[in-house]
């Protein structure tokens, strides 16, 4: 029986194309229920007899204006209602209400789809990505400059720093006639907080404006984040670069339940938006069901743990291929700072056991075993590309110890993790230790 061939860049983008069509009863369901749900979320923060009520209506509207924000995504792709003047007006009023100007909106996202995955030219409507190399070359203000814009805190306070100044005041101050509708949101913003302090007071303020927009506003950057920084993504130069790759291994795949689902309209369908950004939200996973190129993508999630991994993820690495984290220290032998081979070094070394400085040395300095040899002390090598090594020391019970690149001096990780899986080469036994 011969083998089904998998459909890759043009071929694969055809595919999605019977799915790109709209249903306009299905699209307007979508935008008037949510706003219905959003109106009785809103009059429930200002008129509901008990504050634990107001407070739940509170949070519900910041995931409501959530999932009203990646619906007006969708329109503004023309994924949804892309012939109707009335989607469209309303649309604007949300975007300038939800401090995302259409303006601004469409011309850094529309380049955002277009340059994903590069490394040049992917900061505009996008978080900025700097590799190893440059990050080190680079003025100690212009590092300040870019860790804080992929801080945590940032992400976290989204409301003030993405939204407030990355999409009204600053593209407004850059290119005023431009984006003359980011200084009405921002106007309108501050209007709206004045009345509803004046009439209702600051509890209904808190309650209304700065709550659910804090919260929308938070969770929908670190969506955005972790939709191109994780730890399978993949960057390119210009050279490498095409526009399914891009999708496929620089755009993720979060696995939420039903709840997050809803709440995030689908846009954890990351990849499949990216091949085709005319999928309506509700038929994505109709996509996902129906294409066999697509049920293996590169995943995250929004487990506590992976929201961390992410966040430590800092720049480019070439050598490794990956993103890594800033504190790493290429060619530390000692406990101050490790590179991968380094730990090794100083691991052996301190049971009086000297062995080969690098990786490549390591690894013809010892000889290969099968899986079930393996003794805890013995090496997981990886081949990370075609010129770099990386090596572990394995630990036992699928375990292993190593200067990961992370963020963090030494970590622990797994060899049945997903990246590891596509990199692992073998286990192996120093030669000193027969």
């Amino acid at each position: 029986m011969s083998k089904v061939r998998l459909r890759t860049g043009k071929d694969l983008i055809l595919a999605t194309k019977p799915y790109a069509v709209d249903s306009t009863a299905t699209s307007w369901w979508c935008v008037l229920s949510t706003g219905f749900l959003l109106a009785v979320a809103l009059t429930g923060t200002l008129f509901n007899f008990h504050l634990a009520g107001k407070i739940v209506c509170s949070l519900f509207t910041g995931l409501l204006v959530l999932r009203f924000f990646v619906i007006y995504h969708d329109q503004q792709h023309e994924a949804i209602l892309p012939h109707s003047r009335l989607a469209e007006g309303l649309m604007r009023i949300f975007g300038i209400l939800a401090l995302s100007p259409s303006s601004v909106w469409r011309s850094s996202h529309n380049h955002h789809h277009n340059h994903n995955s590069k490394l040049r030219g992917s900061h505009i409507g996008s978080y900025p990505i700097m590799t190893r190399e440059g990050f080190l070359k680079s003025s100690k203000a212009k590092r300040f400059n870019y860790l804080f814009m992929r801080h945590p805190l940032t992400i976290l306070f989204g409301y003030i720093f993405v939204f407030l100044h990355g999409m009204c005041l600053y593209p407004f101050m850059d290119k005023p006639r431009e984006h003359s509708d980011c200084l009405i949101a921002f106007v309108v913003h501050l209007a709206l907080a004045v009345t509803i302090t004046y009439f209702f007071g600051w509890l209904a303020l808190l309650l209304t404006l700065i709550i659910p927009s804090f919260i929308a506003d938070a969770i929908g950057s670190y969506l955005f984040y972790a939709q191109h920084n994780f730890p399978s993504v993949s960057f390119s130069d210009k050279a490498g670069w095409t526009y399914d790759k891009a999708a496929m291994e620089s755009s993720s795949y979060m696995k939420t339940g039903p709840i997050w689902a809803w709440f995030t309209a689908n846009i954890g369908y990351h990849h499949i938006h990216h091949l085709n950004a005319r999928i309506p939200f509700y038929r994505l996973p109709e996509v996902l069901n129906a294409i066999p190129e697509l049920k293996n993508p590169r995943t995250t999630s929004l487990n506590p743990m992976e929201i961390i991994r992410c966040l430590r993820l800092k720049v480019w690495d070439v050598d490794s291929q990956r993103m890594v984290g800033v504190p790493y220290h290429y060619g530390g032998n000692n406990p101050r700072g490790f590179d991968c081979s380094g730990l090794v070094f100083y691991a052996y070394g301190k049971v009086g056991i000297l062995v080969p400085r690098t990786s490549g040395e390591q690894l013809h300095a010892s000889h290969p075993l099968n899986v079930e040899q393996a003794l805890p002390g013995d090496l997981v090598f990886f081949k990370t590309s075609k010129r770099a090594w990386h090596v572990g020391i394995y630990l036992g019970g699928q375990s292993f110890i190593h200067a990961p690149s992370t963020g963090r001096a030494v970590a622990i990780e797994r060899l049945d993790d997903e990246y590891y899986l596509r990199h692992r080469i073998q286990i192996r036994r120093l030669d000193a230790l027969k």
